[in-house]
């Protein structure tokens, strides 16, 4: 060990601009980032034993110091909290010292705590409060163990949706029957998620944020590249739902067949990426009945995959033996070892429908400009007729090496295909026709940050034909696909990608012989034999519906 230990300290002078970059993303101020930097190496002296694989240290060290500089952003921010005057007239009873929440937040976790239905309440005091188990809390209400947890998950979901929207991300995860004291322990326990709340959930500077990707008229969610690319429009695709569908193809015994039969169910049987499509260490994906153990192997996974979990949603949904789930998490940060510029001028950006204008859109870009970041130019790649200054309508591609090695961010102006996975083999075409070259003049590039959540309405309410190999095993009975979704956390900017998404495919068991108008249905009022009625109403949510709480 000694001798690791004195090889890893004399690598660490050629991670420190590495440190120093991580440190200046997520810290809390420019004064603070040699101290954080300093810290960072003496843990990762200390903890040289936790990096299992040499080739990953890399990626180890820039999660230590991420880590790192959250924490010392948050430190920075709750004593920035703590120095603003309360407002007058409050005489809150003072908080421990170790509390990471101010006044302001304590008061309204007690405030929004005492908004939920009696129900959640109730379940979230037993859970917290009394320290009781999921199947303890079922004996005291004398209901079943899956009605717990979906009272508990939607107590969890609706506090953690508030938070989100006051900026406070999901740190208010476990919250006790109101009492100030008790209120502000809790709290401190909370934080110990807040690191982890980073890695799962939205950073509120994104620039954009969609909770339904239906609103979107200009993009489409694509499971599979193969399916149709509709002109005019966006189209994005992510491979952890793919990652999802495959672990649910394992619990199937082969592919997963629906009725009726769904096109996109097609495609993702046949499957588009292969184990060495994905880097080492990116994903996490399994499948199986939706309990307790479930959950916790999950968690397990991406503590040991990403060193991050639990994830904050997984305590959000049902769980017993009525419940299959499959579930992916796909995470990559690609930072440039020199960052590039952020370009002053505005790139015009022109549609494929000329929206916009002639001059069209102006977006916000990185890239060089002139002398301007040159020094960033050695991780350039150009694969084009010409070096510099061919005419528009040549295509190009442009690939950006970041500092994880092995990988690679590609950008391809060519023209559109019939599908994504099309258009996708016409820039690997251009590749290998143009040798690689350096970049000689400008590079402009767009910048992206957006999150999205998206739901396959398709597979919706599909039901599950098991194989008959399977038949005596846990799934053997039919399944319906009560939810689809995906999200999708990506940036691309002067300091690298940064990608984050999770799947999530869940199925209910079916009860033969039972029927329940749990999907939308026409209501009629009319005389027996009449073909018009006198009263018609098509329900298609629940607006009108009699809500249990």
């Amino acid at each position: 060990m000694e001798d690791a230990d004195d090889g890893l300290r004399g690598d660490l002078g050629g991670y420190l601009p590495e440190i120093r970059r991580v440190v200046s993303r997520f810290g809390p101020q420019r004064g603070l980032t040699d101290d954080i930097a300093q810290e960072c190496c003496v843990r990762v002296i200390e903890q040289e034993r936790l990096c299992r694989r040499r080739e990953r240290t890399g990626g180890w060290i820039a999660t230590v110091a991420r880590n790192l500089a959250l924490r010392g952003a948050s430190r920075v921010s709750r004593e920035r909290r703590r120095s603003v005057p309360l407002e007058e007239g409050r005489l809150p009873a003072p908080l421990p010292e170790t509390s990471p929440f101010s006044e302001e937040q304590i008061d309204w976790v007690l405030s929004q705590f005492a908004s939920l239905p009696e129900r959640q309440k109730e379940v979230l005091k037993m859970k917290y409060f009394d320290g009781l188990s999921t199947g303890e809390v079922a004996v005291r209400l004398g209901v079943t163990d899956a009605t717990v947890s979906t009272l508990h998950g939607r107590a969890l979901a609706s506090l953690r949706a508030r938070a989100e929207r006051r900026g406070w991300l999901a740190s208010f995860l476990f919250l006790p029957w109101p009492g100030r004291g008790k209120a502000a322990a809790a709290a401190a326990g909370a934080a110990a998620l807040a690191g982890t709340a980073y890695f799962f959930t939205t950073d509120p500077g994104t620039h954009l944020i969609v909770e339904d990707s239906s609103t979107l008229t200009g993009t489409v969610i694509a499971a599979h590249p193969a399916e149709a690319m509709p002109r005019g429009k966006n189209i994005l695709y992510c491979a952890s739902f793919q990652s999802a569908w495959d672990e649910l193809k394992g619990v199937a015994g082969g592919d997963v067949r629906l009725d009726p039969d769904v096109p996109v169910a097609e495609f993702l049987n046949r499957g588009y990426v292969r184990a060495g499509d994905l880097p080492p260490g990116s994903c996490v994906a399994a499948a199986g009945p939706c309990d307790d153990a479930f959950v916790a192997r999950v968690n397990r996974m991406l503590q040991e995959t990403f060193g991050e979990g639990p994830d904050p949603f997984l305590e959000t949904v049902p769980r017993g033996d009525r419940y299959l789930a499959a579930y992916a998490f796909l995470a990559r940060d690609l930072g440039f070892a020199k960052p590039f510029d952020r370009l002053e001028d505005p790139i015009r950006f022109r549609s494929g429908t000329g929206e916009g204008g002639g001059d069209g859109v102006p977006v916000r870009g990185f890239g060089i400009d002139g002398d301007a970041g040159r020094d960033a130019a050695f991780q350039v790649r150009v694969h084009a007729e010409a070096h510099a200054g061919f005419d528009p309508s040549v295509p190009f591609v442009v690939t950006l090496q970041p500092s994880e090695a092995g990988e690679e961010i590609v950008l391809a102006r060519v023209d559109p295909r019939e599908t994504l996975e099309a258009t996708i083999r016409e820039a690997d075409a251009l590749i290998g026709l143009h040798p690689a070259d350096t970049l000689g003049g400008n590079l402009k590039v767009p910048c992206l940050d957006f999150d999205l959540r998206h739901v396959f309405r398709g597979l919706v309410g599909a039901r599950m034909r098991m194989p008959d190999e399977v038949a005596a095993g846990p799934v053997a009975d039919p399944w319906i696909i009560e939810e689809a979704r995906q999200w999708i956390r990506f940036r691309l900017d002067e300091r690298g990608a940064l990608l984050r998404s999770r799947a999530w495919v869940f199925a209910e068991r079916a009860v033969t012989g039972e029927l329940i108008f749990n999907r939308p249905f026409l209501l009629m009022l009319r005389c027996k034999g009449s073909e018009r009625p006198y009263f018609a109403l098509w329900v298609e949510n629940p607006e009108f519906l009699v809500g249990t709480e």
